[in-house]
């Protein structure tokens, strides 16, 4: 997101007013969602998994069997 409002800055340089005013007030504003949203601005934790069954767990191994190192 930040790239992205750095990129309507570089733009909005070329542009004329009201446009290129506007294009620097909406790449602010992206600034500043991506910071308030940003995951990394707030504390860290680990999320504790107490249980999680082989049928859970399939979605996030794609190719991967959930019973041991072996390809499907």
């Amino acid at each position: 997101m930040r790239a992205y409002a750095d990129e309507i800055d570089a733009r909005a340089a070329a542009l004329e007013d009201p446009a290129g005013w506007e294009a620097h007030e909406w790449a602010g504003w992206i600034r500043e969602h991506a910071e308030r949203t940003d995951p990394l601005n707030g504390p860290l934790r680990i999320e504790e998994v107490t249980s999680c069954c082989h049928k859970e767990l399939q979605p996030h191994m794609p190719g991967w069997s959930t019973h041991g190192p072996y390809r499907h």
